[in-house]
């Protein structure tokens, strides 16, 4: 994470393409797949392995930094981008800049 001089998360780092994941990184990415049902699988993820409180404190900010650029996501607006569906592209857009604008309000 980075950090301003106020200690307001201001940037998060993935490097998940080392291969190396962290767990909370893992479940607020299904859990962001799998929307409402996410968190069923966080409650039940915890029976078995509680969240540490420094996971508890950063999984929101997670969850609303990924929730935005989902796989699927990501990857319809890459397909729409090569149909040339250029209004399809701003609205889908559109609707990330929504979700991210609304994370931040959080």
């Amino acid at each position: 994470m980075v950090v301003d001089s106020t200690e307001k998360i201001i940037g998060i780092f993935d490097f998940n393409i080392a291969g190396d994941e962290a767990f909370v990184n893992e479940l607020a990415s299904l859990h962001a797949y799998y929307g409402e049902r996410g968190s069923d699988f966080l409650q039940a993820y915890e029976t078995i392995r509680p969240l540490s409180n420094i996971e508890k404190e950063l999984y929101p900010v997670l969850l609303s930094v990924i929730v935005p650029f989902r796989f699927d996501r990501t990857n319809s607006i890459i397909a729409l981008m090569k149909e040339n569906e250029e209004e399809a592209v701003k609205k889908k857009l559109e609707e990330t800049l929504t979700l991210l604008t609304k994370a931040s309000a959080t």
